[in-house]
């Protein structure tokens, strides 16, 4: 029996890098899920944390929380719950190099590129631009390896 393959060192850093961004999605969701009964604690938390964010989309994630109603909250934390759980999903499932996880993966990276796009047009920084340059890297890998799959198998069933 063939021993399975082992993604390379750059494909787990990438699972890593965004397993840990899927985790801060739904510790968001909980958070949106908890605060609308402990609304003061939450936006204590929140502010504390929006010095330390380095992720664009958590901090928008943590704004909107702070400024709230009830149902915006619930829709924050379906939305940041179900992204998360798939990107984590992907996040471990490209760890162990999976077809299917790195057909996810691109598609939720993907999904995302036009919404950073547009925030770096509405308030360009260092770090939106390198967060973006960073995903937009993974993005075009992910689809050049997918590509390059895709061609062998192509060449391999053709001989």
């Amino acid at each position: 029996m063939a021993a399975p393959n082992r993604p390379s060192l750059l494909i787990r850093l990438i699972a890593l890098k965004k397993g840990i961004f899927a985790l801060l999605l739904i510790l968001l969701a909980i958070a949106s899920r908890f605060s609308w009964r402990h609304y003061e604690q939450v936006t204590l938390w929140a502010h504390n944390y929006l010095l330390h964010a380095e992720y664009g989309l958590v901090r928008w994630g943590l704004q909107t929380l702070i400024n709230s109603d009830i149902p915006t909250l619930q829709l924050i934390s379906r939305a940041a719950g179900i992204y998360g759980l798939l990107l984590g999903v992907a996040a471990i499932g490209l760890w162990f190099d999976r077809l299917w996880a790195e057909l996810l993966f691109i598609t939720l990276v993907g999904v995302l590129i036009p919404v950073e796009i547009y925030e770096l047009i509405q308030a360009a920084s260092t770090s939106k631009v390198l967060v973006f340059m960073i995903n937009l890297l993974i993005f075009i890998f992910l689809l050049v390896r997918q590509w390059q799959s895709l061609k062998t198998e192509t060449l391999e069933k053709q001989n």
